[in-house]
């Protein structure tokens, strides 16, 4: 059964999903500091559909992780658009990081945290007795 076409009780249809996962155009970010500027994106534009295995391979350098990061809305652009699930960044920070997971290479974590507490912590949420993890 196709989600645009699944009828809910009232009758109405729901609406289609976003064809694409993630879409980015012009996508830049230069890192200033002491020094020369550095470009780590120059106008990227890539748009990963929904549902496709997608994998983002480079040297290292080559912008994968500020890619990532900008997406996640831990590093901001210097200029372009960025959208997931046809979130824009821009206009809906909160709502991007809402829809999107991120797992780091490294794992920095304090080992006497438990593992309820990591995960309220990974979430965002806040401790709360009728939130379930």
């Amino acid at each position: 059964m196709i989600l645009a076409e699944t009828a809910s009780l009232t009758g109405a249809t729901a609406p289609a999903p976003p064809v694409l996962a993630v879409s980015v155009a012009g996508l830049t970010k230069v890192y200033a500091g002491r020094g020369t500027p550095r470009t780590a994106l120059d106008r990227v534009d890539l748009d990963i559909p929904r549902g496709s295995l997608f994998a983002l391979l480079g040297p290292n350098g080559a912008g994968k992780s500020t890619l990532i990061n900008i997406l996640a809305g831990l590093v901001l652009k210097t200029a372009g658009r960025a959208r997931v699930w046809d979130i824009d960044l821009d206009r809906d920070p909160r709502g991007v990081r809402a829809a999107i997971g991120v797992v780091p290479q490294e794992l920095n974590i304090d080992p006497f945290f438990t593992p309820r507490t990591l995960l309220e912590l990974r979430s965002g949420s806040k401790p709360n007795p009728t939130h379930s993890v």
